[in-house]
């Protein structure tokens, strides 16, 4: 048996529980998430290095504004980059899905973790509280 009935069950949770989590981290994260333009100042840096990725057909050196930026290692603009794959281009909603899809898997694992420590009631409240975490946004 590749599964054992522990871990069966560990993965067949209350299906309403998850499609919760969803549904907020959709009206939290998803919900406009092109419609506001980018804010100053780590925003339209993170799409500009992104977008002279792409430009320069360099996925290993960042750079910014034609310079080469190594403060910051270049995982994030890898992000945006495949985000505009799909999105046809760097934009608002491709420099922040990476975010968002992160925020989401977050939400996620915690209810996870939280079902495997404690329960599933307590797994659902972490979640929840997370994402409704001031911060969090």
């Amino acid at each position: 048996m590749i599964l054992s009935d522990q871990a069966f069950k560990y993965f067949s949770g209350t299906p309403l529980h998850i499609l919760v989590i969803l549904s907020l981290a959709y009206v939290l994260f998803f919900q406009g998430l092109g419609a506001i333009s980018l804010w100053d100042p780590d925003e339209p840096r993170q799409a500009i290095m992104a977008q002279e990725m792409i430009a320069r057909s360099d996925y290993i050196h960042p750079y910014l504004n034609g310079q080469p930026y190594l403060e910051k290692p270049p995982l994030y603009s890898w992000l945006i980059v495949l985000a505009a794959k799909f999105t046809g281009g760097v934009d608002e909603l491709a420099s922040r899905f990476p975010s968002a899809f992160s925020a989401t898997l977050l939400l996620l694992v915690s209810f996870l973790l939280g079902r495997l420590l404690k329960d599933q009631g307590s797994g659902f409240l972490g979640a929840v509280i997370l994402a409704t975490n001031c911060q969090f946004l």
